[in-house]
């Protein structure tokens, strides 16, 4: 009898499980160059454009803070927190908090102005750590290592109180205790010092540090600009996210404000925080979002274009042709989004339109009338209601898809909104699942991009360091024990270095301008903070390429399970395919789709749809 077995030799996970093509997203995302390029413009643009807002917003209409021992909280975090008695409380007792505080400090910042206390404080303690230095050579008595542990001493002591002298505290994190030891080492340092003078050096001093920390206190309390704010409450929910997916929890648990955040909440935390800028400071919202929404759609769709390309043909689309795809649909980018809001709103005019017979009702005579009309179509207005439901859950559900279908399809910005409702409407569970899958999947990639951004600066951090000191620039030109990188640029310890995204006090990044600084050291601070934070801001640019590319991905499956369209057909003109170059081998299936689009596609030179599904 013959052997009729079949042998498995491999299996295609992409079509027994088509949902696998969501894990190309990191490569999409993160191993592309231009791609890259592209998130950190977005990225900038977006930056850049928020912290000009904050600089020119009134100061009447910034962000409360109020200060709670050593952290800070902000009016965002009581809106998520509390409710609106909750938040009117809030606010009235940090305002009033905020406003004794001021009282207190204004005769110190007056006493400032009016005396050289901080100079002399300053000078005062050059010349007693002078002093003291030269005492010690004349004490013979002292073994060398006694003279060594005096003169560290010394130089500490006098670094804490420059430290604390120039609002850099967070260098040594020095406790209060620590201060008045270093204090009484320098005044006492010169043995040759009249002893009734020592009294006054102290009370100098003490007075000068008062009177800094109090001044550095009142800064602390200032109103914040909107954006910085949003954007510090918006990081901290991605990162409770990202600690909710790798603690394994995935739902309501914790909020985002908690100890063990959760996933889900802290998206909702960052989404009740999008909602109180547009409720709270609408009209720096409409600004500012029209200002994400013209960098999202030009960036964010030449993202889109690229990475529908690469996924479609396993070709590399270059920066010019990207973003040149982007200028030609920038109208349809930008208008996408904004007609479902223009709907939204259009149903909101007519609801408030028909309300007026309502008010009608306080006419004379015939008011009761019109009060009867308005009892009688109050369905309509339910229906109106119902209506601008079903807008706000299907944009929320489907936003992510306007952009990957003009990049894909190469449509107008109706066809988009008809996509994306149609695909959600149809596979509402898919789509949720598709989202929570590229959520978990997000989570993890972040971790892993993250940490390379972290040793990148650190292992920087740690050679440039050392290279400094082989050429004998060991300490900053106005510290003594502080090197002089760490007083441009500190990186954290590799102890105190969080493995998942934290909200602690210390960026992973590290910190700047961590001692006084002299002019060449000022200059090497600017130049080094802006390579840093363009490292920070790849990081960035590899969350707004994952969104993007994440959807391209999503959109690829519902279209293919709602239209039964092949992944591999995609909107191209015969000019854009000249300047397609190949980045891997071709798959079986793009060679297939390549082929396919190559004899539909007509012979003359004008631009051709080989996938289009119109």
């Amino acid at each position: 009898m013959p052997d009729d077995g079949v042998e498995l030799r491999s299996i295609s996970w992409s079509r027994a499980f088509p949902f696998v093509s969501l894990f190309r997203t990191f490569r999409l995302a993160g191993l592309h160059a231009g791609r890259l390029l592209l998130g950190l413009m977005c990225v900038l643009t977006c930056y850049v454009g928020g912290r000009v807002l904050d600089a020119l917003w009134p100061a009447a209409n910034k962000v409360t803070v109020q200060v709670v021992g050593h952290e800070i909280h902000t009016e965002v975090e009581a809106y998520v927190s509390y409710d609106s008695a909750g938040l009117a409380a809030w606010l009235k007792t940090a305002a009033e908090q905020n406003r004794r505080f001021a009282e207190t400090t204004a005769a110190m910042a007056q006493a400032e102005e009016s005396t050289n206390e901080l100079a002399q404080a300053r000078q005062l303690v050059e010349t007693r750590l002078t002093a003291g230095l030269a005492a010690l050579i004349s004490k013979q008595e002292l073994t060398a290592e006694q003279r060594a542990e005096q003169r560290r001493r010394l130089y500490e002591a006098a670094d804490t109180l420059r430290l604390t002298l120039a609002g850099c505290e967070q260098m040594r994190f020095a406790p209060s205790s620590e201060r008045e030891v270093a204090l009484g080492l320098i005044a006492g340092a010169d043995p040759n010092l009249d002893p009734a003078q020592r009294p006054a050096d102290e009370a100098l001093l003490r007075n000068v540090i008062t009177r800094e920390r109090a001044l550095a206190e009142l800064d602390r309390r200032q109103p914040r600009g909107p954006f910085i704010t949003m954007l510090q409450f918006e990081a901290r929910c991605l990162a409770a996210a990202v600690q909710g997916v790798c603690a394994g929890n995935w739902g309501f648990a914790g909020s985002a404000l908690s100890e063990e955040p959760a996933l889900l909440s802290s998206i909702a935390g960052a989404g009740r925080g999008v909602v109180w800028l547009i409720t709270q400071r609408p009209w720096f919202a409409l600004i500012y979002g029209l200002v994400v929404l013209l960098a999202c759609s030009y960036f964010g769709g030449a993202v889109c274009r690229s990475a529908a390309v690469q996924s479609a043909r396993d070709e590399s689309l270059s920066l010019g042709r990207s973003l040149g795809f982007a200028c030609q649909k920038y109208a349809q980018f930008v208008t996408a989004p904004l007609l479902p809001l223009s709907i939204f709103v259009g149903c909101a005019v007519l609801i408030f339109l028909g309300s007026l017979l309502g008010a009608l009702g306080a006419i004379p005579v015939i008011g009761a009338v019109f009060e009867f009309l308005a009892g009688l179509f109050f369905v309509l207005a339910l229906l109106g209601g119902f209506a601008l439901a079903l807008i706000l859950l299907a944009t929320m559900l489907g936003f992510n898809l306007l952009w990957p279908t003009i990049a894909v399809e190469g449509s107008d910005s109706f066809d988009a909104l008809s996509r994306a409702a149609s695909y959600v409407g149809e596979r509402p569970w898919h789509a949720g699942f598709y989202a929570m899958v590229l959520l978990l999947y997000g989570g993890v990639c972040l971790v892993l991009v993250r940490l390379i951004a972290l040793l990148l600066l650190k292992l920087t951090h740690v050679f440039c360091g050392a290279g400094m000191g082989v050429f004998g620039w060991v300490t900053s030109d106005n510290t003594s024990t502080i090197g002089r990188l760490d007083a441009i640029w500190r990186m954290p310890a590799w102890s105190d270095l969080p493995l998942l995204p934290s909200t602690g006090p210390i960026p992973f990044w590290g910190t700047f301008a961590n001692a006084p600084l002299s002019a060449g050291e000022s200059l090497a601070f600017g130049l080094i903070a802006f390579w840093v934070f363009m490292v920070v801001g790849l990081v960035g640019a590899f969350v707004v390429n994952f969104f993007f590319c994440g959807s391209v991905q999503m959109y690829y499956l519902l279209r293919r399970e709602v239209d039964a369209t092949d992944s591999t057909e995609i909107f191209y003109e015969e000019t854009e395919d000249a300047e397609l170059t190949e980045s891997e081998p071709p798959t079986e299936e793009s060679d297939a789709g390549a082929t396919d689009g190559a004899q539909n596609a007509p012979e003359d030179d004008s631009s051709t749809a080989s996938g289009d599904s119109q």
